[in-house]
């Protein structure tokens, strides 16, 4: 077949604009991409990783779609019980005027695997979410640390939090009960929801990311974490006071 120039220019010119329009949806991909890290930033050099560094926020779907009553962990539906007993950790489910077993619309137990090498543990581990008929969800994902990570404390949490408020605008660090927790605001008519994240344990073996989420106001949010938070107090004061 016979292509003249004006023919051969336009398919350069097509080419052009496809190949450009593809670079543009990179630097997108790649943006986006730095900002979900930047949102969930935790210090990491080499073996000596913080807990669970570089993951998104559970809950989050593909273009930044979320519903409370679709799985954030990829597990399975069970009841809230089984979760407590086959979770290998207490399960505080939060209590307010949001929340209550009552209200329960979904639990899931998943898998949160092996960290790799320089990482623990070396065995998988059991990820929790509730769902309640509110809106609001909360997730439970054990830590995964660096085999020299520093030892579990709230002030190495606040630091890595606000690394991660100085890093994105929309991440704030705030203390509910003494306990550090870094948050987004829900904006009205968003697709993604507002959050508020904390991390719970008295060592790297026994620590939680915890996270609350929901298209409500930070004040609903920031009520329903500190009811987990206060359980978790109560059951461990004498841990609390130290670190």
């Amino acid at each position: 077949m016979k292509v003249t120039r004006s023919r051969a220019a336009g398919i350069v010119v097509a080419l052009t604009i496809a190949v450009a329009a593809a670079a543009t949806w990179q630097a997108v991909a790649r943006r986006s991409e730095a900002q979900v890290n930047a949102s969930t930033a935790q210090v990491s050099i080499g073996k000596r990783v913080a807990p669970s560094a570089d993951r998104p926020v559970a809950g989050f779907g593909t273009g930044g779609f979320w519903s409370p009553d679709v799985d954030p962990i990829g597990g399975k539906e069970v009841s809230l019980s089984a979760a407590q007993s086959e979770s290998g950790y207490p399960i505080y489910a939060p209590s307010s005027n949001l929340t209550s077993d009552s209200s329960l619309s979904h639990v899931w137990m998943g898998t949160e695997p092996p960290g790799g090498d320089s990482m623990l543990p070396t065995y998988a581990q059991t990820t929790v979410a509730l769902s309640y008929s509110s809106g609001v969800q909360v997730t439970f994902i054990p830590w995964v640390y660096g085999v020299d990570a520093p030892t579990f404390s709230q002030t190495s949490n606040e630091q890595a939090y606000k690394l991660a408020a100085s890093q994105l605008s929309t991440i704030s660090v705030d203390s509910l009960d003494g306990t550090p927790v870094r948050m987004m605001a829900y904006e009205s008519g968003a697709e993604s929801p507002g959050w508020v994240e904390f991390n719970l344990g008295t060592s790297n073996a026994d620590a939680l990311d915890i996270t609350v989420l929901g298209k409500l106001n930070s004040s609903d949010l920031e009520s329903v974490s500190r009811s987990i938070i206060d359980q978790w107090l109560a059951a461990n004061q004498k841990s609390a006071s130290v670190g």
